[in-house]
This record gives C-alpha cells, sequence and structure tokens, in this order.
C-alpha cells in the first residue's frame, strides 16, 4: 500500500515538474516574442523618423516654391469677370457695363494691342484718348552750346468698348493679361426687363389709341377747327410712340453689346535729349586766337586781290606811262 502511494506521489511529482516547464516556456516565448516588435520598433524607429524629416522638408520646399511662385504671379491672373451665373437667369435680359482702371508696361502698345483683341471678338471701340501728362522738365546746361532736356511724363488712354455680350467675358480674360496692376474694376449687370415690358405695353396702347383716333378724325371731324385740333393732339401721340420706340431700340442695342470703360496708364517714364543753347550767344564767339588767325588770312586775302586788281589795270598803266613820257618830251621841247 505505502509502495502504491509512493509510486503515485512520484508521478503526480513528475506531471506537476512537466506543466511547470511548459508554463515557464511559453513565458519565455511570449516575453521574446513580446519583446520583438517592440525591438523591431526601436530599430525602425530612427528610419521612420528621418524619412518623417525627409518628408517634411520635401513639403516645406514645395510650399516655397508654391509661395514664391504666388507672389511672382501677376495680379492680373484674377479674371476681370466674376462669375454672376446670368445664363441660368432665363427670360431676363441684362445690360451689362464695366469700369476698369489698371497699369501696363506700355500704353502706346497695349493700346494696339487691345485695338486687335477688340477686332477679334468682333467688337469695336467708340472712343480712344491717348495722351502724355508732363509732370517736371529740366534744362540743365553740359556745356557752353549744348543743353540737356530732362522730362518727365506719364502716358495713358483712356478707351470705350463695344463688344457683342457673348463675348464679354472672354474679350475680359484676354485683355487683362495685359494689365500689371489693377487699381480697379467694377462690372455690373442691370436687369431691364420690366423697363422693356413696361415699353411693349406703351407701344401697344399707342398703337391702339392711334387707329381708334384716326377712324374717329376720319368719320367725325367734319368742321376744320375739330379737325386741326384732333390732328395735332394725334401728332403728339405719334411723337411719343416713336420716342418709345427709340428707347426700346436703345436698351435692345445696349443689351447686345456690352460697353467697357478702360483706363490704362504706365510708370512714370523719363526722357533725355539734347538741343542747342540758342540764348547763350557768348558760346559761340571764336577765341582771340582764333580771331588773330582768321585776321591774318583775311590780310594775306586783301594782299592777294590787290596784287590781282593791279595786274587787271594793266591797259591803265601803259597808258600812264605814254603820258608821262610824252608829257617828259613836251616839257624838254618847251624848254630848247
Amino acid at each position: 500500500m505505502k509502495t502504491h502511494s509512493l509510486i503515485f506521489g512520484l508521478v503526480c511529482l513528475f506531471a506537476f515538474s512537466n506543466c511547470a516547464n511548459k508554463e515557464s516556456n511559453n513565458v519565455s516565448d511570449y516575453k521574446t516574442e513580446s519583446t520583438k516588435p517592440v525591438e523591431q520598433t526601436r530599430s525602425e524607429e530612427p528610419q521612420s523618423t528621418e524619412e518623417l524629416k525627409a518628408k517634411a522638408a520635401d513639403e516645406a520646399g514645395n510650399a516655397e516654391q508654391e509661395a514664391k511662385a504666388s507672389l511672382q504671379k501677376k495680379q492680373t491672373d484674377v479674371e476681370l469677370t466674376p462669375k454672376m451665373n446670368l445664363e441660368s437667369q432665363k427670360g431676363r435680359k441684362f445690360v451689362r457695363t464695366a469700369d476698369v482702371k489698371g497699369k501696363v508696361k506700355n500704353v502706346f502698345k497695349s493700346t494696339l494691342q487691345i485695338e486687335d483683341i477688340t477686332t477679334e471678338f468682333k467688337g469695336f471701340i467708340t472712343s480712344t484718348d491717348l495722351k502724355s501728362t508732363v509732370v517736371s522738365t529740366e534744362n540743365p546746361a553740359i556745356s557752353p552750346d549744348t543743353l540737356l532736356e530732362i522730362k518727365h511724363y506719364v502716358m495713358e488712354n483712356h478707351l470705350t468698348i463695344r463688344v457683342p455680350n457673348e463675348k464679354m467675358d472672354s474679350l475680359m480674360r484676354k485683355m487683362g493679361n495685359l494689365l500689371e496692376f489693377v487699381d480697379y474694376r467694377v462690372i455690373k449687370a442691370e436687369d431691364v426687363s420690366l423697363q422693356l415690358l413696361a415699353n411693349d405695353m406703351q407701344q401697344k396702347r399707342f398703337n391702339t389709341f392711334e387707329n381708334r383716333y384716326t377712324n374717329a378724325i376720319d368719320n367725325r371731324g367734319k368742321k376744320l377747327d375739330e379737325t386741326a385740333g384732333a390732328e395735332e393732339n394725334l401728332l403728339n401721340r405719334q411723337l411719343q410712340s416713336d420716342q418709345s420706340k427709340i428707347q426700346k431700340l436703345q436698351l435692345e442695342d445696349q443689351i447686345a453689346y456690352s460697353t467697357i470703360q478702360l483706363h490704362i496708364y504706365q510708370r512714370e517714364t523719363v526722357t533725355r535729349e539734347l538741343y542747342t543753347n540758342d540764348k547763350n550767344i557768348e558760346a559761340y564767339r571764336p577765341s582771340l586766337w582764333s580771331r588773330i588767325k582768321d585776321g591774318l588770312v583775311d590780310g594775306w586775302r586783301v594782299v592777294e586781290h590787290l596784287v590781282v586788281f593791279i595786274f587787271q589795270m594793266w591797259w591803265f598803266w601803259i597808258v600812264a606811262v605814254a603820258a608821262w613820257i610824252g608829257y617828259r618830251k613836251f616839257i624838254k621841247k618847251k624848254a630848247s
């Protein structure tokens, strides 16, 4: 009996030791497995940080380049025509106008380009006022007989452009590329649908009145005074009807063709030009030595002319000598 109890105790002890070894192995495996990711994470942490730094540097460089590009971008890259969503307003009629002022590099060249752009979009220019305003003028003397004119001026131009309504946006965008700086841009769209409706109703009333009044004059206007008064009243109504038609045509023209008021200018320009100083007469007077030289030359020329004159009078000298010889002979003969 004791032997069986001893064997049973040894078996239990052996089984218990095996279970303890398995648990310790599992714990050690779990520890090694749990430490591996930590070690791996620690080993990978510097690499991921460097990658993040490199990525952040790249993003910073890209952001800096975009910022520089945005600063170098012209102000006129902003569209001159806002999106007013007028196309969705069906049945409405709009009179569109624009008033723009901006700086260009060269007013004269930009004016020629604007004229070409206007022609490209089937528009036309009703007025252009190109002028130069002189800010200041200086005339310093750089030599006794020469002045340097320094002129500061600003060139500008006011244009009135008419363009088909559906092409106004395209023209404004292309024209905006010429502007280096925009002072202001005012665009309006006035709804004139009710004005057109009121004009049509007024026109119908005028037509109805004219027809009825004409029939009344033909049928009942027997007396001259009554007929004359009725005709004058009818004429006034017809004038009002004509004015109503003209107003309608003006509105339709303003609807069909948008009006753009454009004011362009350029940076103050400086020109320099040399010209003679006509006020300083002494500057043109020759020097003393130059005048002495000229005097000697002129004196020698007088001598040359005198010698030539003497030879030109050869006949006079022959006559004089002959007369003198004859006179001497006459005196000698008389004395003897």
